[in-house]
């Protein structure tokens, strides 16, 4: 395999694991490993990204400057983000990102001097800077998407997301508790977390208006859809959260239902019998469409957990 096609075979590689890592395994199993696994990936890469990208528009004899004060931002920055939330915040602030979930983690510094291995890496990489534009551009999509898409914590993109270069294109609900448990209380605490396609910690909600002449007013009961699997509504009224509670992972049918105005929300147990229950969220949704007043309970993505009585 010729060089150039093997770089580009490893760092296409290397970007889709990084992908992959932020946009699904830090969701479904974070902790420590998915969240270091980042980490290590983007110390090694973003030196390299950044030195590909502004050598598209320098001369080929100034890469060693260019890399050298790639490599300090980055590592600056990088330290900058982990020393303190205060910093973490600023900077997210500076740049204009409405990002509300990055945390600093000193923890994340004991992983700094993997830094060592991108001087090492682009000591051997230089001609590869030196190519021509297009093919260099090849060479730097998919980890530019991929430190782009690293962004958003929790790894809130998707494949149309990371092309776009748009934030996620759909809601997600994180179940964190009750998570393959065995419950003997009666009133247990169900804890879950709602991430927003554009970084909202809550379900949109905008007034609804009456556009046309023609509708009532005041306008009609409104009906009742019940369960949808609609996963996005343009606008409406955000009433509340509803948790179905099932013995079937399908949910063919529903054993009990609660109405939530948190995502912490007591709900008492007294009635299940022994068994598996599995546990799902929907949003519930006032929103007018034509004349007529609808509510809707929305089925947003998310993993099924279950717990057993």
């Amino acid at each position: 395999m010729p060089k150039y096609n093997r770089i580009l075979f490893y760092l296409t590689i290397i970007s889709i694991l990084w992908i992959t890592n932020d946009s699904i395994l830090k969701i479904y199993y974070p902790g420590w490993i998915t969240g270091k696994i980042s980490d290590i990936i983007g110390i090694l890469l973003t030196p390299l990204i950044i030195t590909g990208l502004i050598s598209l528009f320098f001369k080929k004899q100034n890469l060693k400057i260019i890399f050298w004060s790639s490599f300090l931002l980055s590592n600056f920055i990088f330290l900058f983000i982990n020393l303190s939330q205060s910093n973490n915040n600023s900077f997210y602030k500076l740049i204009g990102s409405n990002e509300t979930m990055n945390l600093a983690d000193k923890s994340d510094l004991l992983f700094l001097p993997f830094s060592i291995f991108t001087i090492y890496i682009f000591k051997h990489a230089k001609p590869f800077f030196k190519i021509s534009i297009f093919r260099k551009f090849i060479l730097l999509l998919f980890p530019t998407l991929a430190l782009i898409n690293t962004s958003y914590p929790r790894g809130r993109s998707d494949i149309q997301s990371i092309l776009l270069l748009l934030s996620s294109a759909n809601d997600l609900i994180i179940q964190l508790d009750p998570k393959e448990i065995q419950l003997t209380d009666n009133l247990y605490n169900f804890r879950f977390q709602f991430l927003g396609m554009n970084n909202e910690s809550s379900p949109r909600s905008s007034e609804i208006q009456n556009q046309s002449s023609e509708c009532p007013s005041p306008p009609n009961s409104p009906i009742e859809l019940g369960n949808t699997e609609n996963t996005y509504i343009e606008s409406g009224k955000f009433q509340n959260y509803k948790i179905e509670i099932s013995k079937s992972k399908n949910f063919e049918s529903i054993e009990k239902t609660a109405d939530c105005y948190n995502t912490d929300c007591s709900i008492d147990l007294q009635g299940l019998n022994s068994g598996h229950y599995f546990w799902k969220v929907r949003i519930r949704y006032l929103y007018r469409n034509a004349c007529e007043l609808k509510y809707e309970n929305i089925n947003v993505m998310q993993e099924i957990h279950y717990f057993t009585r």
